[in-house]
C-alpha cells in the first residue's frame, strides 16, 4: 500500500506526522511518502524512521500550488491531509489522486459549526477573556470573512472523494458524529507510545528523592493558566520545597516574557524547576518525559463560547500520557475517554489542585498505583496496536 502524509502548515503537529509514519511502518509492505516542511522532516528523522519512508520537503519560497499539483499527479492508496492553515486558497483547489482521503479535524467548531452567530459569540468571549484585543479582532476577520468560505469549499471538494475524518479521541468522535456519519470517523491520537528505551539523563541523588511533575507544552497563558499555577507554587512553596521538582517542558512564548520572569523568580526562591527559552527538541523532550513521575495539565478547558478541550478540540497533553506511560493531574471539566480515568487525578478548583500537590509532596497520595495503571494503558497506544484503528473503515 502507498500512503501519502501531507503536513506543511503546523510545525507543532510533527508529533501527529510521526505517529502516522510509525504506525503505518509496522506493515513492511507499506510505502510512505511524507510531504512536509524542512523543520518537521528534520525533527522526525532525528527520532528515527524506517526505510519505507521518504520525505518530499516543501520550499516556502516557492508556490504551494505547484507543490500540491505534484501530489495530485501521483497515485496513492491513501492520503492524510493533516493540517490546513496559511494556504487555504491553495487547498480550495486541491484534488488528490487517492483511493481514500483521510482528513484530520483539529477544531470541530471551526469546520462544522462556523455560522456567523456562533463565530460572533466566540469573538465576544475571546475579547472578554484574552488580553490581546487587537489580535482577536484580526482573528475574527480572518476566520469569518476569509477562511469560512474556504473551509466550506474545501469540505465540498473533499466530500466528492472516498472521504474519512480523523479526530484525536473518542470524545471528539462522539461530538463530530452530530455532523458526520460515525462510520466515516476514526479516532487516532497525535502522540503515541513507541516502546523506545530512552537514554536516561543524569539525575542527582537529591532529585531521586523528589516527585518530578512535568508540564509539557509551550509556556503561555493563551490556552493555559500559567499565571495561576505560578501563584499557587509561590503560595505553597514552604510545603513543597525540596519535595517536588517541576519541569516546564516547552519554550516560553516570546510575547509573554513576563512568564519567564516569574519562572526565574520561583527559581531564586528555591523551587526546583527546569525550563527553556528555546524550542525543546524531540530527543530532549522524550528524555525529560521519561524522568517524570506525573504530568500536570493546567489547561483553560473552555477556550471560547462553544470551544472546549476534550470535546471540540484536543490537547496533546492527553497523549503525552501514553507516550511517556505517565499518570496525570487534569481539570475535572476536561472531557477524557473512560480508559484514562484510572490514571488521572482531577481538580475542580485552585484549592483542589493545591491539595493534590501537597499530597504528592507529603506522600499521602499513592502515586505508584497510578504509575502502574499508566504503563498498562500505554500499551494500547503502540504502533502495532494502533494500526487496526486506521482500517476501521
Amino acid at each position: 500500500m502507498t500512503i501519502a502524509i501531507l503536513e506543511i502548515c503546523a510545525s507543532t503537529h510533527y508529533t501527529l506526522t510521526n505517529a502516522l509514519i510509525k504506525t503505518y511502518s509496522t506493515d513492511p509492505e507499506n510505502q510512505i511518502v511524507v510531504y512536509t516542511s524542512d523543520f518537521i522532516a528534520k525533527v522526525i528523522k532525528d527520532g528515527g524512521v524506517s526505510d519505507q519512508t521518504r520525505f518530499m520537503v516543501f520550499d516556502p519560497k516557492k508556490k504551494v500550488e505547484d507543490f500540491l499539483k505534484d501530489i495530485e499527479n501521483t497515485a496513492f492508496d491513501r492520503i492524510h491531509i493533516c493540517t490546513i492553515a496559511d494556504y487555504f486558497n491553495a487547498f480550495m483547489h486541491f484534488k488528490p489522486f487517492a483511493a481514500t482521503v483521510l482528513f484530520h479535524v483539529h477544531d470541530i467548531d471551526l469546520w462544522f459549526d462556523s455560522s456567523f452567530k456562533s463565530a460572533f459569540n466566540n469573538f465576544v468571549y475571546n475579547i472578554k477573556y484574552n488580553p490581546d484585543k487587537v489580535r482577536e479582532f484580526a482573528r475574527f476577520g480572518r476566520e469569518v470573512l476569509v477562511r469560512n468560505r474556504a473551509r466550506t469549499q474545501i469540505l465540498k471538494n473533499l466530500k466528492k472523494e472516498n472521504l474519512y475524518f480523523i479526530v484525536l479521541s473518542n470524545s471528539q468522535k462522539k461530538y463530530l458524529s452530530q455532523f458526520i456519519s460515525e462510520e466515516r470517523i476514526i479516532a487516532f491520537p497525535s502522540i503515541i507510545n513507541e516502546g523506545i528505551v530512552k537514554a536516561q539523563q543524569e539525575i542527582t541523588s537529591k532529585e531521586l528523592k523528589m516527585i518530578r511533575i512535568c508540564i509539557p507544552g509551550i509556556v503561555t497563558d493563551t490556552r493555559r493558566n500559567y499565571t495561576g499555577l505560578f501563584k499557587i507554587l509561590e503560595l505553597i512553596l514552604p510545603q513543597i520545597k525540596g519535595k517536588l521538582v517541576f519541569d516546564f517542558l516547552g519554550f516560553v512564548e516570546q510575547r509573554e516574557l513576563n512568564l519567564l520572569q516569574k519562572l526565574q523568580n520561583l527559581e531564586k526562591m528555591g523551587l526546583d524547576i527546569h525550563y527553556s527559552a528555546d524550542f525543546v527538541d524531540v530527543v530532549t523532550f522524550d528524555a525529560s518525559l521519561d524522568k517524570a513521575d506525573i504530568l500536570l495539565n493546567n489547561q483553560n478547558v473552555n477556550f471560547s463560547h462553544t470551544g472546549k478541550y476534550g470535546l471540540t478540540k484536543e490537547s496533546g497533553l492527553l497523549f503525552n500520557i501514553v507516550r511517556g506511560a505517565k499518570p496525570a493531574i487534569f481539570p475535572s471539566s476536561y472531557a477524557v475517554d473512560k480508559e484514562f480515568e484510572d490514571i488521572l487525578m482531577y481538580y475542580h478548583s485552585e484549592q483542589a489542585l493545591i491539595d493534590i500537590l501537597i499530597g504528592l509532596a507529603n506522600g499521602t497520595i499513592e502515586i505508584e498505583h497510578y504509575k502502574a495503571n499508566a504503563v498498562k494503558i500505554a500499551q494500547n497506544y503502540t504502533p502495532h496496536n494502533l494500526y487496526k484503528r486506521l482500517f476501521q473503515l
